[in-house]
């Protein structure tokens, strides 16, 4: 924050660093006191596919980019570090590491949230009996007390995003980081942890989200691969620039009947498919790359009025506002299809709402006395 502050006698402005790791790329911001970018800096996130199906990220390279986004975004801003008062992360969730507590080194790469190593695993519990009878038992609760606890529990369904699975998976393959369990030596965190014991050599506590005396919950749906769907396309040339997409889109009539499913690490809820493959449907020779873009980002908007109505459904809460978060919500093309989908008008910005988390984190610690 652009506030005025006292070290060494000296008199200086101080300002706040924000983070955001996402799947495809790091980036940067530093914020002044009026929420205002004075500096940016971006590289790119290298995904890895040792075998199909298995998604990773080098721990080292990972840590490289973070501090080559933080040390270019100061760069930019013309600004010295010593001004950066505090720091927000906000990261991608569900991909996480295991390292030796003494040395630090990891044991394994990042296993991605888009990872369907533990699929197995996944499908086995979500069909067992144990499942069954908690689905069961909470329903009946659920009518007899109209406790939205209850009726959260007999819904749930496991998915490959959830990190225990994959844990599992690791701790049942990997003999070195089950040995290391056992001896006490074995430290696991997520992305964010990560980077936190790497600035700090440390790890910190979670705490929930709870306002006043109330803990508040969340329904939450998830749309994988609309980021990684878009940087595919452009890793093809169907366009140079992403910001062309908005254009390329709305110069064609419709989708030429070409319809794409966005699911490189399966379907998300309400079909929870880890096994459904990402693919192209109604191509024919009058298709062109406009159609095609147009159809992976007719696909983000449909997803969204997918989400949209399992919450209606499974919830019963009116929804009275929505908010649109992300990159995309720089698409005018997928905001305003989405808003004519659900019938109703969202709210969204063309700043990266990420950074906004990260912001706000940074400021809710930079405010404590």
């Amino acid at each position: 924050m652009e506030t005025p502050t006292q070290r060494n006698g000296f008199r200086r402005e101080s300002y706040i660093l924000s983070v955001d790791v996402g799947t495809t790329s790091i980036r940067c911001h530093v914020y002044d006191k009026e929420a205002q970018i004075r500096g940016s800096y971006i590289t790119k996130v290298n995904l890895l596919y040792p075998e199909p199906g298995l998604v990773e990220l080098d721990p080292e390279e990972l840590w490289r980019g973070f501090v080559k986004v933080v040390n270019g975004a100061v760069q930019d801003s013309g600004l010295q570090m010593r001004q950066m008062e505090a720091l927000g992360i906000s990261t991608q969730r569900g991909t996480f590491t295991t390292w030796d507590r003494k040395t630090g080194v990891p044991f394994h790469n990042f296993i991605s949230w888009q990872d369907l190593r533990a699929v197995e695993l996944v499908r086995s519990w979500n069909n067992s009996c144990t499942m069954k009878a908690i689905h069961s038992v909470m329903m009946v609760l659920h009518f007899l007390s109209k406790n939205k606890r209850f009726q959260a529990a007999s819904l749930i369904v496991f998915s490959t995003q959830h990190v225990t699975f994959r844990l599992a998976w690791a701790l049942q393959h990997w003999k070195q980081i089950s040995q290391a369990v056992a001896e006490g030596n074995c430290y696991f965190g997520t992305i964010d942890t990560w980077l936190l014991y790497k600035l700090t050599k440390g790890l910190y506590p979670v705490v929930g989200w709870k306002i006043g005396p109330e803990v508040v919950y969340l329904a939450e749906g998830n749309a994988a691969d609309t980021g990684t769907a878009i940087k595919w396309a452009q890793e093809l040339e169907l366009f140079s620039d992403v910001r062309e997409t908005d254009a390329m889109a709305s110069s064609v009539a419709n989708s030429d009947g070409v319809c794409f499913v966005p699911s490189f690490s399966g379907l998300q809820a309400p079909l929870n498919d880890p096994k459904a493959c990402a693919s192209f449907m109604g191509l024919k020779p009058s298709t062109n790359k406009s159609h095609l873009v147009r159809a992976i980002l007719e696909s983000v908007a449909f997803r969204n009025k997918q989400l949209y109505e399992t919450m209606l459904r499974e919830t019963h809460i009116p929804i009275r506002k929505i908010r649109a978060d992300g990159g995309v919500c720089t698409n005018d093309f997928v905001m305003q299809l989405t808003a004519d989908l659900f019938g109703r008008k969202g709210e969204y910005t063309p700043i990266l709402q990420s950074w906004e988390r990260a912001l706000k984190r940074s400021m809710n610690w930079y405010g404590k006395p």
